[in-house]
């Protein structure tokens, strides 16, 4: 297991960056103390940027921005590492509740034991699948153990080491006005350097875990991006459609797909999301040029299906003569002798088979 990951820069500068904050925070009265809680949901999010991060293998961490700390973006991950946080309170407080005497003591050592053992397992769970209950089911967390195997023992020492460091080096520290920023850096670092070390150990088993290369990575990453493009376009054409701009709308959505040289992929994700809207008809007008497009890259299955689909949604849809005319012939030749008849019926000029 590689400990690098640890001691990246960006991990380093984002633990200073942090500390600083959250001690300024705290010393902002109740306005900081809401204030810290929210800085403190944005660190747990980025926590498992970090993790995600190493564990594909990149070397080079992205530093925060307004979408790997958003406190509320995929409040999940923030419940996750709040639960683990947490736990030591909560097994403090359970003897009081169930009273005190050995028994309790018992049941507080086990528990604790319990959740230190299976944070690095759980905290990997919900790193691979952003699923709070898969990440504290123990046949999850099992998996994650027998796959890690010895490397596990190695990921709990290192954690254990981070942890006692953390806390050695911060109690080393008087509590003067600068030692407090210091402290609170060691702290924010000693949580980040916790995910970077189960990310490091996730990546050295990255086959079992089936994860994609970094390549595809990237690759996924750029379409995502291209998607959120498409979508802000899209929000603006249903904007303007729901105010009663039609031009203005569909000229957006023809300003999209002219932009991306008019691929079958916008055409197919544009329609998909206009099947969404409130009123699905005005996916109609994009019908009519995908189903021309379809067949000029000989996709007649594919258009086929989607004037079929067109008809449903609005009985009098029709493409030019031409472009049914070659529609009706296919759905003949491939068994659907209805549809071909309905076709050549809105179309005079469908050729014989």
């Amino acid at each position: 297991m590689d400990a690098k990951p640890a001691f990246n820069s960006t991990v380093l500068v984002t633990a200073a960056v942090y500390g600083i904050v959250l001690q300024l925070a705290s010393l902002a009265g109740f306005f900081g103390l809401l204030l810290r809680f929210m800085i403190t949901l944005s660190l747990f999010r980025y926590a498992y940027h970090v993790l995600h991060e190493v564990a594909h293998g990149r070397r080079y961490l992205t530093a925060p921005d307004i979408e790997s700390t958003n406190p509320a973006g995929e409040i999940s991950l923030a419940m996750h590492a709040t639960l683990f946080v947490s736990a030591p309170v909560m097994f403090f407080l359970m003897p009081r509740i169930i009273g005190e005497g050995s028994l309790a003591e018992l049941i507080r050592a086990v528990g604790m034991l319990v959740v230190l053992v299976a944070f690095p397992a759980s905290v990997a769970t919900m790193g691979m699948t952003r699923n709070i209950v898969a990440s504290v089911n123990p046949v999850s967390i099992g998996s994650v153990i027998r796959v890690l195997r010895s490397r596990y023992l190695v990921l709990l020492a290192s954690c254990a080491g981070v942890v006692l460091f953390a806390g050695f080096a911060s109690a080393q520290l008087d509590r003067s006005f600068l030692a407090s920023f210091v402290a609170e850096i060691v702290w924010v670092w000693g949580f980040l350097a916790l995910f970077a070390l189960v990310g490091s150990a996730i990546r050295a088993h990255s086959a079992d875990f089936g994860f994609l290369g970094i390549d595809e990575i990237r690759e996924k990453r750029g379409v995502d991006d291209l998607h959120d493009d498409w979508q802000r376009a899209l929000d603006r054409a249903y904007a303007s459609v729901r105010s009663g701009f039609l031009t203005e709308g569909y000229g957006t959505l023809k300003q999209l797909i002219a932009h991306e040289g008019g691929s079958l992929d916008v055409y197919q994700w544009v329609f998909n999301k206009m099947l969404d809207w409130e009123n699905p008809t005005h996916a109609i007008e994009l019908a009519q040029p995908f189903v021309l497009r379809l067949v000029a890259e000989h996709q007649h299955a594919a258009a086929l299906v989607l004037v079929d689909q067109c008809r449903r949604l609005k009985p009098g849809f029709a493409p030019p003569p031409e472009t049914l005319a070659t529609l009706s012939a296919y759905a003949r030749t491939v068994g659907r002798p209805r549809l071909a008849d309905e076709l050549a019926a809105v179309s005079p000029r469908a050729p014989t088979p």
